[in-house]
């Protein structure tokens, strides 16, 4: 092929084009239609992918099909430019020529890919001069697809960025509520006993004792999730594993929420798990928590041993959790908006944390729907044999 006036900017203006892209469709189209120009090459075609798990993007110029070429793999042959002799290749139905020059070049990195550029063998090989061309476009259109695969990732970054920060705002929104809540209603009942000591009667105070109680306990429920979710955040979480009485978990959880529901205990004794004992309680604390929040009574626990698992379950005969919820129902900062929500508010960490506690123990948790009717949060643990003596 012999140099033509204006070559050179012709080529420097094709190259600019490419970079104005703004889709990897886009890019390669411009890329294949531009080398088919400049080569005199009536078949152009490109194909890329961004990493091997990515299906290709194949486009092409002048016939269809050619993604099915031999010559689209890049480790096919092992020169740029070659002859190739009549076989059932693509090109060859393409171009319908007994002889055809062809022009491979190399997408650079980032990703894979080839641009591929045939003609009939009539027309002369491909020079020097056309394959620094269309490796100059290969080029580009490598760092044209680099800047859209960085463009992408930026934006998805910058827009982790936004519900990171979204979701900090909504969680001090709604821990100041959590915290505002029980301290409101213990200096309430605090004042109430201090100003009318001598009038109010034993009964009353011994109620008053016990909203005060109850809602210590839901405040130190609150504090103790709000530092399990920092240590699990920082990958700090450092379980004392040992063996746990599985009925004994349940009767001390059952006692924390005496005040507030009488919880149904059902547990096949003796019923051990190698777990971390304060874990547990907070795991099974939640739970019920969540079953108080979101659930209808009867709310209980009930243990059984399933293989080398023991099964911990709390149940509640609500409404249980919308179908489409349940997929993110242990990530933070998640609360369905389906369900009985009278009584619901919370920081969204519960479900989170008792996800991290019990795979820090070896665990695992799970939603299930209750039978009849209602949830069912599952804990499972490694079972233990009975401690000696």
């Amino acid at each position: 092929m012999t140099e033509q006036p204006g070559r050179t900017a012709a080529v420097l203006d094709a190259v600019a084009a490419i970079g104005r892209e703004r889709s990897a469709d886009g890019i390669l189209r411009r890329v294949v239609r531009l080398a088919s120009e400049l080569t005199d090459a009536p078949l152009a075609a490109a194909q890329w992918r961004a990493s091997t798990d990515d299906d290709p993007v194949t486009v092409s110029v002048g016939a269809g099909g050619v993604e099915h070429s031999e010559w689209m793999d890049d480790g096919g042959h092992g020169g740029l430019r070659s002859t190739a002799e009549p076989s059932d290749d693509a090109m060859f139905a393409a171009l319908d020529v007994p002889k055809i020059a062809v022009l491979r070049v190399s997408l650079p990195p980032p990703g894979g890919g080839v641009v591929l550029a045939a003609r009939p063998l009539d027309s002369g090989q491909f020079t020097d001069d056309e394959e620094t061309v269309v490796t100059a476009l290969a080029t580009q259109a490598s760092v044209a697809l680099a800047a859209l695969s960085f463009d992408a990732e930026r934006r998805r970054f910058e827009e982790e960025l936004r519900r990171a920060e979204r979701l900090k705002t909504e969680f001090v929104a709604m821990t100041s509520h959590e915290l505002r809540t029980p301290l409101t209603s213990i200096r309430a009942a605090v004042s109430m006993v201090r100003s009318y000591w001598d009038t109010v009667t034993e009964d009353r105070k011994l109620r008053l004792l016990d909203v005060i109680e109850g809602q210590a306990q839901r405040l130190s429920r609150l504090v103790e999730n709000i530092l399990a979710a920092a240590n699990i955040e920082a990958g700090v979480v450092l379980p004392r594993v040992t063996t746990v009485d599985v009925k004994l978990a349940a009767e001390e959880v059952a006692r924390d929420f005496a005040a507030e529901i009488d919880l149904a205990i059902d547990v096949a004794a003796p019923l051990f798990a190698m777990a971390d004992p304060d874990h547990t309680r907070q795991i099974l604390v939640n739970f019920v928590g969540n079953s108080l929040k979101y659930g209808e009574p009867p709310v209980g626990i009930t243990a059984r041993r399933a293989g080398p698992l023991v099964e911990i379950r709390v149940t509640d005969e609500g409404v249980g959790v919308p179908l489409d919820f349940v997929p993110r129902l242990f990530d933070r900062f998640t609360q369905a908006s389906g369900g009985d929500t009278r009584h619901a508010s919370g920081s969204g960490l519960g479900l989170s944390i008792v996800k991290g506690l019990a795979e820090a123990c070896d665990g695992s948790v799970a939603y299930e729907p209750n039978q009849p009717r209602g949830a069912a949060f599952v804990l499972r643990l490694p079972a233990a044999d009975e401690p000696a003596g």
